[in-house]
């Protein structure tokens, strides 16, 4: 199933409203997954021996737009849709997480990043990051490199965030070092501004009970169904998250939702 075939069924199945917005969005990933989608240009032999075959780069999309305008359903129709298995998704700290990762556990090399952003692109044509967003000076100091290497090593970038590139770490220690990274995703990302009237999170709040009462099987079906509606990938269930070096039991969490008993985030010492 192709992006626009999918957000045709989501219109069709009342998941989404038509927007003019949105649809204009879904266009520039069907466009994208038609050039993804395309045969990678293959060398003769004869060609091999003689020339240096460098990754062919596919210019990616950047969506942006405010909280609950379905920036991260549309690309995620983009993902499933994207018939091979050269992709991953991550949210945008998760991922610098997992670079810092790497970087620690690289020996001392003058360009880490760049070995760092080989191995990725090994496995990987495209990149999915769901909000984007820039808080920590560290991220700054390797994300223009990290970025740099992975486009030249032929990784189309598919971003979501609430602001545009240049809007991030706008009052951030040491700015101008990230300057050049919003630079290179407005050079080799499409910027689409979603400013649909719709925020569909908030309708989903509003459209539910307040108060679920008695706590019994039952509401955990109806917590179960809400969660659904506002995180429709779940990463997974159980486990904790830690705030402040202190556990919090989960549930369920998504991205950028979590589901917890009341007792466990309001009945401990949290300060």
């Amino acid at each position: 199933m192709t992006p626009l075939h999918a957000y045709h069924q989501a219109l069709s199945q009342k998941r989404l409203l038509a927007d003019d917005s949105q649809a204009r969005a879904v266009d520039c990933l069907q466009h994208l997954y038609d050039a993804l989608i395309q045969p990678l240009p293959t060398l003769r032999w004869h060609q091999r021996l003689f020339q240096r075959s460098s990754p062919t780069h596919i210019r990616g999309i950047y969506l942006y737009g405010g909280p609950g305008r379905g920036k991260t359903l549309l690309a995620d129709m983009l993902y499933e849709s994207l018939p091979f298995s050269e992709k991953h998704r991550w949210h945008f700290h998760h991922f610098m997480r997992e670079v810092h990762q790497h970087l620690q556990d690289l020996p001392q090399t003058a360009n880490p990043l760049v070995i760092v952003a080989q191995r990725m692109a090994k496995s990987l044509r495209v990149l999915f990051l769901d909000e984007f967003h820039v808080l920590d000076i560290s991220d700054v100091m390797i994300l223009k490199g990290l970025l740099q290497e992975l486009i030249n090593q032929g990784v189309t970038l598919v971003t979501t965030s609430n602001l545009p590139p240049k809007a991030h770490y706008q009052d951030g220690l040491q700015r101008d070092y990230y300057l050049p990274a919003a630079a290179l995703l407005e050079t080799h990302t499409q910027l689409i501004c979603i400013d649909s009237p719709t925020d569909y999170r908030l309708n989903t709040l509003i459209s539910n009970d307040v108060w679920i009462h008695p706590d019994n099987h039952n509401s955990d079906q109806q917590l179960s169904l809400i969660f659904e509606k506002l995180a429709p990938t779940v990463t997974e269930s159980g486990g904790s998250v830690a705030i402040n070096q202190r556990p919090i039991p989960l549930i369920k969490r998504s991205d950028d939702v979590l589901w917890c008993r009341f007792d466990a985030l309001c009945n401990t010492p949290r300060s």
